[in-house]
């Protein structure tokens, strides 16, 4: 199914998720993403798959979009998530996540920083704004040994 990085506050309360019509306001103010409801798949069995999500964007500025690559930014319940996304995305994610006063996060909880670097020791912080508050005392499970 693939891993997916997602624009998200760290606390999911309902006043900090980031709701579908602001993430529609804001792929309004930028020229970059093109607002695309749904998507059409071919699948090696040559099936196609239409997902439907309202909100779905396509990041027009992505360097590998005028080969027809694409990346889909999909709205969650309290999120935006892109499948898989490279290092170049991961730094859009971030300018993203600076709008919504959000940061970017795994499935895992690694976050990620504004180079698309994933920065350790962050699991279960608050989201202050600063490097430094990113940064736990928190080594990954597979470093304890």
């Amino acid at each position: 199914m693939g891993y997916s990085i997602h624009i998200e506050h760290i606390h999911a309360e309902p006043e900090n998720k980031i709701t579908l019509n602001q993430w529609l306001e804001y792929i309004e103010k930028d020229p970059e993403m093109e607002r695309n409801d749904h998507v059409l798949f071919i699948t090696p069995e040559n099936k196609v798959l239409n997902i439907k999500t309202e909100g779905l964007t396509v990041w027009k500025g992505y360097s590998k979009y005028p080969e027809g690559i694409k990346v889909y930014f999909s709205p969650s319940e309290n999120s935006i998530s892109v499948k898989n996304p490279d290092h170049e995305v991961l730094i859009k994610m971030y300018k993203i996540a600076q709008y919504f006063k959000a940061c970017v996060r795994g499935d895992d909880g690694e976050i990620y920083d504004e180079n698309g670097e994933e920065i350790e020791n962050t699991v279960n912080r608050d989201l202050k704004g600063s490097q430094a508050d990113q940064n736990l005392n928190r080594q990954k499970w597979w470093k304890f040994w």
